[in-house]
């Protein structure tokens, strides 16, 4: 997942994963987040984890 070059904060982070990864093919799928900008991107988690740094 390329996380670098544009913005890459909250709902464009979920884009980005889609653009990379079918998540259809996946059973379970685990998200690390540690920022606001995170949320969206671990609303589409089964399992979640969040530490603010």
């Amino acid at each position: 997942v390329n996380l670098l070059p544009r913005n890459c904060y909250g709902i464009e982070k979920v884009n980005r994963v889609q653009e990379t990864y079918t998540l259809s093919q996946y059973e379970y799928i685990y998200a690390y987040g540690d920022s606001h900008g995170d949320k969206e991107m671990l609303s589409i988690a089964n399992e979640r984890y969040y530490k603010n740094f």
